[in-house]
């Protein structure tokens, strides 16, 4: 699932979650007034949509808080990519290893998740490994981190788990 940005992510909020939507707007419309809401949500993408500053509570402990800036520059480890293939790959087939922070395979859905420190680096280097073993692409996605990225690297775990 990927970010929505801007327009669409307001005007999904505006249709799910009314009430929420009317008060961050009457909040965002006295910003020159010292103003704030305390937003209590598992939904990482909610928080950072509307959240100038955010806590990250796990088990009733803070483990961490700042700008979504701030926390993705502090504790984000690199850039995700999300791939499967029509053929048998595995970890030791991967191209300059030193740039690889994280990797795993999931089972059940059949892809692998790289944590890179730099994509733009990688991944030109991952596809050259795939065209000199003649590898075919069935799925890419290619991301920053986000704060669900984040949430899960700090706990270990979803929040649906």
């Amino acid at each position: 699932m990927g970010m929505m940005r801007g327009d669409e992510y307001r005007d999904s909020l505006r249709r799910l979650k009314p009430e929420i939507y009317y008060l961050a707007e009457k909040i965002a419309s006295v910003a020159d007034h010292p103003s704030f809401m305390i937003l209590t949500t598992h939904y990482m993408e909610e928080a950072s949509y509307l959240c100038d500053r955010i806590v990250i509570i796990d088990h009733g402990k803070v483990l961490a808080r700042g700008t979504l800036d701030e926390l993705l520059t502090e504790y984000s480890a690199g850039e995700i990519i999300e791939f499967s293939v029509g053929s048998v790959f595995s970890e030791a087939d991967f191209p300059a290893k030193q740039h690889i922070r994280h990797s795993k395979f999931d089972p059940n859905t059949a892809k692998w998740r790289l944590v890179v420190e730099d994509l733009v680096e990688y991944l030109p280097q991952l596809q050259r490994e795939f065209e000199n073993r003649n590898i075919h692409l069935t799925s890419l996605e290619c991301r920053k981190m986000t704060l669900d990225d984040l949430f899960v690297q700090m706990t270990g775990r979803r929040l649906d788990e």
